[in-house]
């Protein structure tokens, strides 16, 4: 009977650390997941105001070249 209990306490360890392991795991997944997400919004918002000030000095230089032309 001792041999069996000895068994069932091995197969109880490993069953937590395998439990333990896979909630680590997801937990990690959905960390960087947030953190990949956080990074490309911070991307698209500095490539939107690049966007906007080189489309406001587009307009700025056509509105200076349209005044020039015209005299």
């Amino acid at each position: 009977m001792d041999k069996h209990f000895r068994y069932n306490s091995g197969l109880a360890a490993i069953i937590t650390i395998v439990m333990v392991l896979g909630i680590l795991i997801i937990l990690m997944t959905s960390y960087s997941l947030v953190t990949y997400n956080i990074a490309r919004q911070t991307s698209n918002v500095i490539a939107s105001a690049k966007t906007f000030y080189v489309s406001e000095a587009g307009a700025e230089d056509g509105i200076i070249r349209y005044q020039r032309s015209s005299g």
